[in-house]
């Protein structure tokens, strides 16, 4: 009979990677962090507070997000990205 080997690093079909495969660099995890704060901070700015911060806070942070969806080769999210930092920069310009 033969032991099991559930729970046995490097045993898996990800043994070359010793299973830590979807673990984000912190500089990349810190820009999500900062994204997403800085979205919610940027959205009560824009509603309650001025339109003009509020959208550079928005169009700053939108842009947190580049790093990662380009390593994660995320398309779709990176053109999200993108259509809204051209939303929010073409809102600062026009009144």
């Amino acid at each position: 009979m033969e032991a099991s080997t559930v729970g046995k690093k490097g045993t898996g079909p990800c043994s070359s990677t010793g299973g830590d495969h979807h673990r984000l660099p912190g500089v990349i995890r810190a820009c999500i962090l900062l994204q997403n704060i800085g979205l919610m901070t940027g959205q009560c700015l824009l509603l309650f507070v001025s339109r003009e911060a509020g959208l550079i806070v928005l169009t700053l942070s939108g842009l947190l997000g580049i790093p990662l969806n380009l390593r994660l080769k995320l398309w779709d999210s990176l053109f999200i990205t993108a259509f809204f930092f051209i939303i929010n920069l073409t809102g600062l310009f026009i009144k």
